[in-house]
Order: C-alpha cells, then structure tokens, then sequence
C-alpha cells in the first residue's frame, strides 16, 4: 500500500539517482537518510521500554515505522521492476549488467535496514502494520471483484 508520504521520499530517492547518472546508482542513501536514520526512529528504539513512557513512545511510533516499512517495500519492488525492464534492453546488455549489479546492491541494503532497523527494532508494530497491510490488500481484492461481477452482469447494482 503506497501513501502519498512514501510517494514522496520514492520520487525525491529517484531524482536525486537521475541528478547523478555519472556515479554509482546510491539513492538508497537518500532513502534511509529520511525514514530509517530518523532521529524519532533512533530515539523510539531507546526509550520504547523505559517504564512509564515506553508505551506513549510505542502510540507515537506506529506510523512514523508504518511509513518506513512502506517505503522500503515498495523500494525494494521498485527496484525488482526496473530489473525486469532492463532485462529485456537487448541494445545495451554489458551497460545493463552494471545497473542490474548496481541495483542488487541498493536492493541489498534495503532488505538489511529492514530486517534489522524496523522488523528487528520494533516486532510488535511490524506485526500490526503487516496486518493493517493485509487487511487493505483484502479488502482491495474484494472491491475489485464485486466491481467485475458487476461489470459482467452477474450481479446488479443495488446488490453490490
């Protein structure tokens, strides 16, 4: 599920990889610059259990590590769709195989900060915000479906 915040950080991660197409592909840089080395995430993951304030840190962090997560997954499918399209530039296969190595890397990185910096960090938020993305997903399904029932005539209007 893609929020407009995390739209954001992706197109502002993608213009500053465009703005230094002469150096190795970083924009993962960027990107864990503005969600995952946040001073809140770094201060939450400090005082998430000191007694007392650890569970107004906890109400607090939920979609600050909501947003991250997002950015990161869709990051890293970013990342593996731009692959796939490179893939099939036949014209400039050994220009290609430096992106996709370059890409790799920033994929690789991504997956790391995840797993430790939010999955590892924060288990119990990770937890509901996979949930709340499941439910959305579900949910999404369900609307698409009624609306091809619909669409084919196999159930009228006022009963979708």
């Amino acid at each position: 599920m893609l929020q407009p915040n995390s739209l954001i950080v992706l197109n502002n991660a993608n213009n500053v990889a465009l703005d230094y197409t002469h150096e190795e592909i970083q924009d993962w840089r960027y990107v864990s610059d503005i969600v995952v080395s946040s001073f809140l995430i770094k201060l939450s993951a400090w005082t998430i259990n000191i007694p007392g304030i650890g569970w107004f840190v906890r109400q607090t962090l939920f979609d600050k590590v909501q947003e991250a997560y997002d950015v990161i997954v869709n990051y890293i499918d970013a990342h593996h769709k731009s692959l796939e399209l490179l893939k099939d530039s036949v014209d400039y296969v050994d220009m290609v195989k430096i992106i996709e190595k370059e890409i790799l890397v920033q994929i690789d990185h991504a997956e790391l900060a995840i797993k430790i910096k939010i999955e590892d960090a924060f288990p119990d938020i990770t937890q509901a915000v996979n949930h709340r993305n499941a439910e959305y997903f579900i949910l999404k399904q369900q609307v698409n479906y009624v609306s091809t029932l619909n669409k084919n005539g196999q159930v009228e209007e006022k009963h979708a």
